[in-house]
């Protein structure tokens, strides 16, 4: 199949077969490169997973790896805004402290990977759930 490759060349829009990939359907013929795409006569190279603009997606067009690497990143950047302030300091810095540098890890690109079930929300709210338990005053507090 040279149809993407007809069509760049016609346009005249010069496209790199080093940087271009195939999302190929799980199960399907096309892992069985029944249908490799070509681009200047080199096959794609056929991915399950690909990260494009910071957000990770599978085949399946589901962000499960991605919940998992930001929630990881962000549960340590919690820890460690807890372990650099000390507890004498007062309350509303932790806080401070957290929305500069961990809710723009969770909120980024929110808008793509928009967790729908139940199970991708509580993977992501627990990262403020573990942050707010361990600040003085607030661990006996309900989250709810």
């Amino acid at each position: 199949m040279t149809a993407i490759s007809d069509w760049s060349n016609h346009r005249q829009l010069k496209l790199s077969p080093n940087k271009c990939l195939h999302v190929a359907p799980a199960k399907t013929s096309f892992t069985d490169n029944n249908f490799p795409y070509h681009i200047d006569n080199l096959a794609l190279s056929v991915v399950n997973c690909v990260t494009d603009l910071g957000v990770s997606c599978d085949n399946k067009l589901k962000f499960g790896s991605h919940w998992a690497c930001i929630v990881s990143k962000a549960a340590l950047r919690a820890k460690l805004i807890l372990k650099c302030f000390q507890s004498s300091i007062i309350l509303i810095y932790h806080v401070r402290a957290f929305c500069t540098f961990v809710r723009h890890i969770l909120e980024c690109s929110c808008i793509i990977w928009n967790p729908l079930f139940k199970c991708g929300i509580c993977k992501i709210e627990s990262v403020q759930h573990q942050f707010t338990k361990r600040l003085k005053g607030l661990y006996s507090l309900s989250y709810i």
